[in-house]
């Protein structure tokens, strides 16, 4: 018997997830957002889920490079920009696409203006999110520069929402009235939409040129009080362990680091080969479940680094070596992330190199 820990990854699932996508906004094109190993669920094996995406999105430029080496050349777009005047080059050189949002960028851009090459920038607007983009004060001179660079063939102007992932905030509807009014004057291509714009908002805005799914394509909801099956997504990952010891309790015993659960009756407990080290959360807020055989088992005692404990007294079989889905098909991974008081990006992500991934093909 192995300890496998495996993330399985449905490509399948990935490929209708897109497809998803597209029928939110059918008139736009789609960039795919696979930043951090697309989500933990590994970069350059969810291409063939992705196919059908207009281009991809990443964070920064050692992310793009994978893609390139590995023959993709639909467009990369570098949603940090560049970090220093040096990554231009290998951007221009590898037909990158990057986003500008610091007077910086637009600096190392206008020192290429005697160069031949050609470079698509995706203007920021900083609606209300204050974390990257330049003030709507600030864009037409950004704008003007921009447009003034030989090196500069084509200006998206772009926004990114705060809090979309609510299906009714009037912070989403201040930034979208600001960035219309940003865009009011100028012809060009434009991008608004993350996952959760794209789910909460598809039948109040037209969605432009271009948008930018990320959670939803791996089958997690973007609103945290929603599962990803209410917009019709699929799951694409399902996290699986093993039953590696089996225990029988009489009430008083204690179970784990810190004796925090003590059987409030004779209990039988599974132990299973996943913890903290494998990316499974500790922090437990709320009452969490695994599946074993398609039955919900609670955990019980605290999450440590290689090991979890389960309370299967409710089943009439469990043996050594049965599969535990930790989430996936009948857990959903937003139920888990909500008990660890989290979000199902983090979970996804946070997957480490002991946790092995198997991918079903097409």
């Amino acid at each position: 018997m192995s300890r496998d820990v495996i993330a399985k990854i449905d490509l399948s699932a990935l490929k209708y997830n897109l497809a998803r996508a597209k029928t939110f906004a059918p008139n736009s094109r789609v960039i795919a957002v696979v930043k951090s190993d697309a989500y933990g669920h590994g970069l350059l094996p969810v291409m063939l889920g992705l196919q059908e995406a207009d281009g991809f999105a990443v964070a920064h430029i050692e992310e793009a490079r994978p893609l390139r080496e590995a023959g993709i050349d639909k467009p990369i777009l570098i949603l940090e920009g560049p970090f220093a005047r040096d990554e231009l080059d290998e951007i221009i050189a590898l037909n990158y696409q990057v986003v500008v949002h610091e007077w910086v960028q637009i600096q190392w851009i206008e020192s290429l203006l005697k160069k031949k090459e050609r470079l698509t920038v995706w203007l920021k607007v900083n609606t209300g999110m204050n974390r990257l983009g330049f003030s709507p004060q600030m864009v037409d001179e950004v704008w003007s520069r921009l447009n003034q660079c030989a090196v500069v063939t084509k200006t998206i102007l772009m926004t990114h929402m705060a809090n979309a992932d609510s299906a009714v905030d009037s912070r989403t509807d201040k930034q979208l009235y600001c960035f219309n009014q940003v865009i009011a004057n100028k012809s060009t291509e434009v991008s608004i939409a993350n996952s959760g714009l794209l789910v909460h908002y598809s039948n109040k805005i037209s969605f432009r040129d271009w948008v930018r799914p990320g959670i939803m394509l791996y089958g997690a909801s973007p609103d945290p009080s929603q599962v990803g099956s209410a917009y019709g997504l699929k799951p694409v990952m399902t996290l699986t362990a093993k039953v590696i010891a089996l225990h029988d309790l009489k009430m008083g015993d204690e179970v784990g680091y810190g004796g925090h659960f003590r059987a409030p009756r004779s209990m039988r407990i599974a132990t299973v080969g996943i913890g903290y080290g494998d990316g499974y959360p500790r922090s437990q807020q709320t009452a969490r479940a695994v599946s074993i055989g398609g039955q919900r088992c609670a955990v019980v005692g605290t999450v440590s680094m290689d090991m979890i404990t389960v309370d299967v007294s409710a089943l009439k079989q469990v043996s050594l070596g049965d599969c535990v889905e930790l989430w996936g098909q009948t857990i959903a991974v937003e139920e888990v992330a909500k008990s660890a008081g989290t979000i199902s990006y983090e979970l996804f992500c946070r997957l480490t190199r002991r946790t092995k991934r198997e991918y079903i093909p097409l």
